[in-house]
């Protein structure tokens, strides 16, 4: 008799542990559905600012542009700045990346092949390119008290 009020009691034990198992698995679907809902809303990249210099001969174009992204704790702000080949491809090569912050940025040619990048404040520098093609790139810190030029 011990073996079978055991063996009734696995059989019981099994068929609750199925029941149940049911429940959170759907319960635990729904949860990663609302995470991942959730997780791609709040990673959005809006651009905030943006600006387009030509080059004096038209044959490049200087862009940048701030972007905010948005997310749980994980929000940031990133200038970057492209370089474009007004003919052919038409891709863009990124060519300055500023992190947390607005570099309040200044894009001017000085001729076809010399661009000048101006920003005010402490920018992160995380990328730059002193030459792309047959321009040279010059990033200069314009705030008050800093007389030096990266290049």
């Amino acid at each position: 008799m011990p073996n079978v009020l055991a063996a009734r009691v696995i059989q019981v034990t099994l068929a609750h542990r199925k029941h149940l198992s049911r429940i959170p698995r759907s319960k635990t679907l729904g949860l990663l559905c609302l995470l991942f809902c959730l997780l791609a809303t709040g990673c959005e990249q809006k651009p905030v600012w943006s600006t387009q210099v030509a080059s004096p001969d038209g044959k490049w174009v200087a862009s940048a542009r701030t972007t905010v992204t948005g997310g749980f704790g994980t929000g940031d702000i990133m200038t970057n700045v492209f370089l474009t080949w007004n003919s052919g491809s038409k891709s863009s090569f990124e060519i300055m990346k500023f992190d947390k912050s607005n570099p309040d940025l200044t894009i001017t040619w000085a001729s076809p092949s010399h661009l000048d990048i101006g920003y005010n404040g402490n920018a992160e520098i995380w990328l730059q390119v002193v030459r792309y093609g047959k321009v040279d790139i010059a990033l200069h810190n314009q705030s008050k008290g800093s007389a030096h030029s990266l290049r």
